[in-house]
């Protein structure tokens, strides 16, 4: 096998906009709250710091949690790749449309087709 594949890097900006969307979401319900409350600057501090921790926490578990299935659903395609790349047979995918998603070399043998006109 190559290296280990890596999740793309808008998978992680993904994560950060909800953690910052949470975030502002917070910010202003909590400044709703405390106006509405008369409430002091240290009461908005008090509940920003236990809430951002909350949210932080939750979307740090989140993202390590869905990386590794992400990483294990590479793993399994580039397996697949390699054993249907080893079959003395035709193998391919294609999409609805007909366009080719993959194909073994075999397969881009017998149809004539070039690798350049398999998607990757």
């Amino acid at each position: 096998m190559k290296g280990k594949a890596a999740p793309p890097r808008s998978y992680m900006w993904f994560f950060l906009g909800i953690f910052l969307l949470a975030e502002a979401c917070l910010i202003g319900l909590d400044l709703y709250y405390l106006y509405g409350q008369h409430g002091t600057v240290s009461d908005f501090l008090f509940d920003w710091g236990i809430v951002t921790g909350i949210i932080l926490t939750l979307v740090l578990l989140t993202y390590f949690a869905v990386r590794q299935i992400l990483l294990r659903y590479m793993d399994s395609e580039e397996r697949f790749r390699e054993l249907a790349g080893l079959l003395p047979e035709g193998v391919f995918e294609s999409v609805d449309t007909g366009l080719l998603k993959y194909a073994n070399e075999r397969a881009i043998e017998w149809f004539g087709y070039t690798a350049g006109e398999v998607e990757a």
